[in-house]
Formats: C-alpha cells, sequence, structure tokens
C-alpha cells in the first residue's frame, strides 16, 4: 500500500528547485520557517546518550527510576485531564515508535482481551496508518463521518471505534452535541471499547491560547473523553508527543493509557497488559526514557513547548486568513466552527498535485489525498514576498462545491 505521507516528503526532497514548499510537511513550522523542537527534550536525549555504556550495577537492560515512572504517568494524565476519581485505576504503558507505537498496542490489547468482530472503525480521510492496521490484521475497515453521524445506530457500537478529538487531515470539528450523541450509542450492552488518539491535544482550541491558562485550555479539549468515562464505556488512549512537544526527530515513544472500570478490572488489564507490552519488545529505548526524564525533571519547560505549538498553529491560522480574505474558495476552510488544526483536505481538481508540484512559479509540494483531494499543513506556509502567489495558486485548484 501506499505511504501518501512519505511520497510527498520525497517528491520535495527530490525537487532540485530553489524555489519550493512542502505543504505537506507533518512538523509544527514556526512562523521563521523552522521547524518547532523541544530544547528541554533533546537537551536530556543528549545527556543520556552520552551516557549509554554498560554498567555493571546496574546491567544490560535500561531500567526505569521508579520517580520517574511516576513523574511521567502523572505528568501524562494532567494533560489528559482525567478526572480525579479515575487516576488510580489507569495503568500506562510507555511504547516505542511514538503515538503509532501507543495505538499499534492499544489496537492489540483491544482485540486480545475482548471477544471483538473483525471490523476496524475510523473516521473518513483520516491517518493512512489506520488502512494499514486493517490490511496486516485483516480486518475489515469501516469509515464514518468525521461527526460520527453514521456511527450511532444499528449494531456500530459492537465494533473496535478509533475516534480523534482533532481530525488527521480535514481537521474538522466534532462539536460536544456530537460527541455526547456518540457516546450515549455505546452505552449499550455488548459495546466495544473506544480508542482516543491523542496526537494533537489542543490543537483545535489554539486560537484560546493567550486567553486561558493552559489548564483551562486542555480541559476543554478533553470534553468527549471525560464523557465516555461518565458513562462508564471502556476507553483506551493511545498518546504521543511528536507534534505537541516537537520530539520528531528524536522519536520517542508514546503511551497507551487505559481507564479501568474498578480495581478488579484494573487488576486484570494490568496482567493482559503485561503480556501486550512484551510482545512490542516490553523495553524501553533511551530515547523514549529521555523524555519521561524532562517529565520529571522539567515539566514546566515541556507545558511551555506545548504552548509554543498552540501559538504556532494560531500564528498559522491567521496568516492564512489574512492571506485568503479575497479568496472565500479557502477562507471557508478557517472557519472555527466547523474546522481547527494544524491539516487541511482541499477539494481539488484532476491533476493539481503534480500542476502544483510543478508550478511555473513555485514548486508547491502537497499530500495526495486520493479522489483528486489534497493535503496541506498549514504551518507550511511562509510569511513571506512569495504567500500570496502560493495562495493564488492553491485557489486556482479548488473545486468551488466539496466533493
Amino acid at each position: 500500500m501506499r505511504d501518501t505521507n512519505k511520497e510527498a516528503y520525497d517528491r520535495c526532497l527530490a525537487d532540485e528547485s530553489a524555489n519550493k514548499i512542502n505543504l505537506g510537511i507533518g512538523i509544527l513550522i514556526g512562523p521563521d520557517g523552522i521547524p518547532l523542537q523541544s530544547h528541554a527534550y533533546y537537551k536530556k536525549l543528549h545527556e543520556m546518550a552520552n551516557h549509554l555504556q554498560y554498567d555493571p550495577q546496574r546491567g544490560a537492560y535500561l531500567k526505569p527510576d521508579p520517580a520517574v515512572l511516576e513523574s511521567a504517568k502523572q505528568f501524562l494524565l494532567d494533560e489528559l485531564c482525567i478526572p480525579e476519581e479515575y487516576r488510580k485505576l489507569c495503568l500506562v504503558n510507555w511504547c516505542e515508535g511514538g503515538g503509532s507505537g501507543a495505538l499499534a498496542q492499544a489496537i492489540a490489547f483491544a482485540f486480545g482481551y475482548y471477544k471483538l468482530p473483525k471490523t476496524l472503525m475510523v473516521q473518513k480521510k483520516g491517518w493512512i496508518g489506520y488502512r494499514a492496521h486493517a490490511l496486516t490484521r485483516r480486518l475489515k475497515l469501516i469509515e464514518t463521518e468525521v461527526d460520527f453521524s453514521d456511527a450511532t445506530d444499528g449494531t456500530a457500537h459492537k465494533n473496535l471505534l478509533i475516534a480523534q478529538l482533532v481530525h488527521n487531515r480535514t481537521s474538522k470539528r466534532v462539536t460536544e452535541d456530537q460527541w455526547e450523541a456518540l457516546a450515549k450509542s455505546r452505552r449499550r450492552k455488548g459495546s466495544a471499547p473506544v480508542i482516543f488518539d491523542i496526537a494533537y491535544s489542543g490543537f483545535d482550541h489554539a486560537r484560546y491560547h493567550q486567553a486561558y491558562l493552559y489548564t483551562v485550555l486542555m480541559a476543554s479539549n478533553f470534553f468527549s473523553l471525560r464523557k465516555f468515562l461518565e458513562y462508564g464505556i471502556p476507553c483506551m488512549i493511545a498518546w504521543s508527543p511528536t507534534k505537541t512537544k516537537g520530539t520528531f526527530r528524536g522519536r520517542p515513544g508514546g503511551a497507551l493509557v487505559l481507564v479501568c472500570q474498578n480495581k478488579k478490572d484494573y487488576l486484570k488489564k494490568e496482567r493482559f497488559l503485561t503480556a501486550v507490552s512484551r510482545a512490542n519488545t516490553g523495553f524501553l529505548s533511551v530515547a523514549t526514557y529521555a523524555l519521561m526524564r524532562t517529565m520529571h525533571d522539567n515539566p514546566a519547560e515541556l507545558k511551555a513547548d506545548h504552548e509554543k505549538a498552540l501559538a504556532c498553529i494560531w500564528a498559522a491560522e491567521q496568516r492564512w486568513m489574512k492571506g485568503t480574505e479575497d479568496i472565500p474558495s479557502l477562507r471557508k476552510y478557517f472557519d472555527y466552527s466547523k474546522y481547527a488544526g494544524m491539516f487541511r483536505t482541499l477539494p481539488t481538481k484532476s491533476g493539481s498535485l503534480e500542476r502544483l508540484a510543478q508550478n511555473p512559479g513555485y514548486h508547491i509540494h502537497t499530500v495526495d489525498m486520493y479522489n483528486d483531494d489534497i493535503g496541506i499543513n498549514i504551518t507550511g506556509l511562509p510569511e513571506s514576498p512569495n504567500t500570496p502567489y502560493i495562495l493564488a495558486s492553491l485557489a486556482a485548484e479548488i473545486h468551488t462545491t466539496d466533493k
């Protein structure tokens, strides 16, 4: 199967033109054109990488300090705004491979622990990795509308559901009423668990990052998760630090969080989670442990990194809003009641991907989203004299109505 994200990266890398831009890039780009990176994390990673030699007192494995494990767990539960009454019932397993690794473990746990149909329900036009999971596990992939409007009736509740708080790639918003309707539909007997795929926590509230305290903003972001917990629906969380903390090149692991119903449920799931973890190496890399150590030693700076990410998205939204004042076909994708986050999927004409990449004035690389749609990262748009030309070139390829 194709990896269209990597294809966009490779196309741009192979393009020798001096006038090119990668609007399909998967990381946050600051207004200065430089990717966001966590100085606190990379400082810790560099420090630990210089002390990797074998220690006869500690053995060959990287054994985490219990205090670091606890600090990292609390940092994570704080960010996810898990209510106090659930915290003692949360299992946290650190995984390799960023949020992708955490999601892989969540799916492995779900199909190993529960009796589920061989189906995987996801939102349409989402991350390509969901298709890969369905393909390699021989699961029937069921794609729902982004707002779950077709996932609340019939037997939909029996399917393992992966839900994104911020949709990757369209950035379409799901309202609180829509989350509530979905949660109510899964209160029925025989409902499968829900995996919350959280790679962009807070990104749909980025425009409020200056008006509200960080903790207040994050609490607003996790309304859906709290509603599912309130209704007693089994929840798993696949969390990623990659975009929110600027750790892309270091690739530390993410975390799988299981919110249990009671102590008995906790102990039973803990035993099975140990098996799932061991099946996926069961060991921590120095990259992942460096992140956990940063959570322990310097949590304030990691939270500041997250706030910088929110500020970066808001700055990008402002650039697009300013540049599209007279381009309604693009400006509609910055209506906050419908869209928010770092990505957009644009309905374009046939051949747009190739024409934009070979644009005579400026080579614009985007992601192939199939059916002629293209995917863009809004933070990839620079603040430069070329910006109006780039926007006009995109607008020339947009369909006047969504397909």
